[in-house]
């Protein structure tokens, strides 16, 4: 398993059109082969920041999403929207202390 973290830095006047496009495609993210769910996390000091949180069962599923038709046509629009350029990390799990 891994997760993908991906933090985004949003236009204020950007942040709505974002959220209206992450309702749409979200459940068709979570529902990839592969992923076994996404979180939308945003800074509460800044809430232009938002992080996905996303975990797959190998870098295979994700690199199937990457090229996927949903995320080729999605992440264009999306980047329209950026204030700053992303930031990705694929991160193996150490520890989970998670209930």
């Amino acid at each position: 398993m891994i997760t993908r973290i991906v933090k985004m830095q949003f236009h204020n006047d950007k942040l709505n059109e974002f959220f209206l496009l992450f309702d749409k495609i979200n459940n068709k993210i979570s529902s990839f082969e592969g992923c076994h769910g996404m979180r939308l996390i945003q800074d509460e000091s800044d809430p232009c920041i938002l992080f996905t949180y996303s975990v797959w069962e190998d870098s295979e599923a994700l690199d199937k999403y990457r090229n996927s038709d949903l995320f080729l046509k999605t992440w264009p629009i999306v980047k329209l929207l950026f204030s700053r350029k992303p930031e990705a990390w694929s991160c193996a799990e150490r520890y989970n202390g998670f209930k």
